[in-house]
């Protein structure tokens, strides 16, 4: 049995995805939910549509991570609330947060950005 954890954060802590997170913001330097909405934020962080962890072992799991078309530049409070909406276990919750918080997470995006942005293609 694969230890998933182990291998992301390997993954997210290497050389090569450090490059690849630097170049990819450079070449979207703006937040790609708020922009679609027609709102300017700098892009802070690179997320994953498909996330690394769906991957059964590690060589689908670093196919995934270093894959540009499976990027997107955000910045954090779309990338914590794209998180919350996906009921992901990370560094943002910590448990499956499905149900009230994707309600939660979907308000604050029309709070904030006037519009929910639509599902990632694949997810």
């Amino acid at each position: 049995m694969i230890d998933r954890g182990k291998i992301y954060d390997q993954i997210i802590h290497s050389w090569r995805w450090q490059q690849l997170r630097l170049s990819y913001v450079r070449e979207h330097p703006v937040c790609e939910d708020c922009a679609a909405i027609g709102r300017t934020r700098p892009a802070e962080e690179v997320h994953h549509i498909i996330p690394i962890e769906s991957a059964s072992g590690k060589a689908g799991m670093e196919a995934l991570a270093y894959d540009r078309g499976n990027l997107r530049s955000l910045c954090h409070d779309c990338h914590a609330a794209e998180h919350i909406r996906l009921g992901s276990r990370n560094s943002y919750g910590k448990r499956d947060v499905r149900g009230p918080a994707k309600a939660q997470a979907e308000d604050f995006l029309r709070r904030w950005c006037g519009a929910v942005p639509s599902s990632s293609p694949g997810v």
